[in-house]
């Protein structure tokens, strides 16, 4: 019999036996009025309940369907909250259960009828079917624990995966700027090397001018000796011409003089 199969005992047919009645030859056992009374109250109370461990396992079932998307393509942003109502749900069931179980108790506890024994097995099944349900539960908290903490070991994977995905290329980055930066030196320092070459070049230019002005200089005075060499000789030549012009003045003279005397 599970907790489904529980129904007020009303339902017993007159003069129905089951249980131990069966072996039972001798008269009714009689049972007062408030014990009936309470007998048909611990019934109901007990159909209420097989009623609500029914719910409390249909929402058991519906939590471990719902913990079994963790981690998986079908998980949404909803999916922790609906988890959390749920598990809400499912206390405030279990909480009721647990008050129904122990007023029942209570009440066995005060009853002396025969239908206590029968009571006390429907209980003690109720109760067994109950802590097997909420053992249910029980794994289904621990399986939602393990998912979400592999959900977030998987997460805190992805960040780190992408943390050093993104160190990486940083670092990438960075020798490509260094790199960068090495050939801009090295150009500079290229440029830097054959301006210096350049102005090596236009000072050894400046030298060899400087050093042509030099010997043309030198030449020059050289040249202005043999120069005034040759102006002296030209002055001696026009005064020896100009003392050999007198002398022919002179002779011609004579030579005049000559011919008038004779």
């Amino acid at each position: 019999m599970s907790f489904q199969d529980v129904k007020p005992s009303a339902s017993r047919k007159p003069g129905e036996k089951r249980g131990l009645l069966q072996s039972y030859q001798g008269p009714p056992p009689t049972i007062s009025e408030q014990d009936q009374e309470q007998h048909s109250v611990l019934g109901m109370g007990y159909s209420a309940l097989s009623d609500d461990i029914l719910a409390y396992r249909r929402h058991v079932d519906l939590l471990r369907k719902m913990a079994s998307s963790l981690g998986t393509a079908d998980e949404t942003a909803a999916t922790q909250t609906q988890l959390r109502l749920q598990a809400d749900v499912i206390a405030q069931l279990g909480d009721k259960i647990e008050s129904r179980l122990e007023a029942a108790e209570r009440s066995m506890a005060t009853s002396a009828t025969a239908s206590t024994a029968q009571s006390r097995a429907t209980h003690a099944k109720l109760n067994r079917d109950y802590r097997r349900v909420e053992a249910g539960y029980k794994n289904v908290q621990m399986d939602i624990k393990k998912r979400k903490g592999l959900a977030e070991a998987r997460l805190r994977e992805e960040r780190e995966n992408a943390e050093r995905a993104r160190f990486a290329e940083d670092t990438q980055e960075e020798a490509k700027r260094m790199q960068m930066q090495l050939q801009e030196d090295h150009l500079s320092e290229q440029i830097m090397r054959e301006r210096e070459e350049e102005i090596r070049n236009i000072n050894k230019g400046m030298h060899t001018v400087n050093e042509i002005y030099k010997d043309l200089a030198h030449i020059v005075g050289n040249q202005q000796d043999d120069i005034d060499t040759v102006e002296n000789h030209m002055e001696d030549a026009n005064k020896n011409a100009e003392a050999g012009l007198n002398q022919v003045q002179k002779a011609n003279e004579k030579a005049d003089s000559s011919c008038v005397i004779s």
